[in-house]
């Protein structure tokens, strides 16, 4: 039995300075979601019924890994994720020194074992040295 059954990561950069577009254009990678400050939240349910939530509240741009890493392993979502953004560095760092705008990496998992999965020191510096902090959820089952 492995230990994680699901694991992915999304990178994220937010902040009312924040323009979606503009990060589109200078990452060239698409967005898996983008929003902007005050714009209506609104989800369909299960059944169809429209539900509306409190309007977003500061601008956002997200890509994440789940539909293009497979195997469970946070690690790999994670260098995955590094991959993507190197060659961005110069963009990133730009980011990195606006005090009105936050970059993370939110992972998620999920799996039979109670401790989140450990992340590599290294693997942390080079986030890191981006400004870019890492967030983990982790369920157990």
């Amino acid at each position: 039995m492995k230990a994680y059954s699901e694991a992915y990561c999304s990178f994220r950069i937010f902040g009312d300075d924040l323009d979606p577009l503009s990060v589109t254009k200078k990452l060239k990678i698409p967005p898996d979601f983008q929003s902007r400050k005050g714009e209506p939240r609104l989800e369909r349910s299960k059944k169809g019924k429209i539900i509306e939530y409190s309007p977003y509240s500061t601008n956002m741009w997200s890509f994440s890994s789940k539909s293009w890493v497979t195997p469970p392993n946070l690690t790999t979502h994670l260098k995955w994720l590094l991959k993507e953004l190197d060659p961005k560095k110069e963009f990133l760092l730009e980011y990195k020194n606006n005090s009105n705008i936050r970059m993370d990496v939110f992972c998620f998992s999920t799996g039979h074992s109670k401790k989140p999965p450990t992340i590599p020191e290294q693997i942390k510096k080079q986030f890191s040295e981006l400004g870019i902090e890492i967030e983990i959820d982790h369920y157990s089952k």
